[in-house]
C-alpha cells in the first residue's frame, strides 16, 4: 500500500516592494465562466474601485474575462500587502456571487475531510503576481491585459470589451 499525500496547491509568491507595480492574475474555480455573468463582473469592478480607495493604490489596467481577471496595480504606500489586497478584492465577489446565484454552489462545492461542505468561487493558490519596475514591462503588461479579450476572440478591439 502506497501512502497518499494531499494534493499540492499552487502558492503565489509576493514581493511587497515599494514603487513596484504588480501584475495580478487569478481564476475562478476550475476556470468556470462565472464572470461571464455581467452582474458578477460589474460587482468585481465596483469592488475593485473600493479596494483602490481603501488601500490607496493606482489601478493601471484591468480586465475581467469570463473565467479569470488581470489587474495591474501600483500601491502608493511603502508598506502594503498584496495578500490583503487580493483578499479584499476577491472575497466580497465570491460572497456576492454565491448569494445572488445559488445555482453556482454546486460547481463551487468542496467536501472537506471532516465531511463539511464549503464553497470555493476562486481557484485555490492565490493566482499569479509579477513585480514590475521598468516602463517597458509596465507598458507591455497594459497592452497584454487590454488585448486579452481580442486574443481570445471575445471582441474585435479592446474598447469593445465591457
Amino acid at each position: 500500500m502506497f501512502p497518499t499525500y494531499p494534493a499540492k496547491t499552487k502558492t503565489r509568491k509576493s514581493f511587497d516592494i515599494p514603487g513596484h507595480v504588480h501584475e495580478l492574475t487569478f481564476s475562478t474555480k476550475n476556470r468556470h465562466q462565472f464572470l461571464a455573468k455581467p452582474e458578477i463582473a460589474n460587482y468585481f469592478v465596483e469592488n475593485l474601485d473600493s479596494v483602490r480607495k481603501v488601500h490607496d493604490l493606482e489601478i493601471l489596467a484591468y480586465v475581467v474575462m469570463p473565467e479569470h481577471c488581470h489587474i495591474l496595480i501600483l500601491p502608493n504606500h511603502e508598506h502594503y500587502s498584496i495578500s490583503k489586497i487580493l483578499r479584499v478584492a476577491k472575497a466580497p465577489v465570491a460572497l456576492y456571487a454565491l448569494k445572488q446565484y445559488p445555482e453556482l454552489r454546486e460547481q463551487c462545492a468542496v467536501v472537506k475531510q471532516d465531511g463539511l461542505t464549503t464553497y470555493q468561487f476562486w481557484q485555490p493558490g492565490g493566482g499569479y503576481d509579477r513585480n514590475m519596475w521598468t516602463d517597458e514591462a509596465i507598458q507591455n503588461s497594459i497592452a497584454y491585459i487590454h488585448n486579452n479579450p481580442v486574443k481570445r476572440c471575445l471582441s474585435t478591439t479592446p474598447e469593445d470589451w465591457p
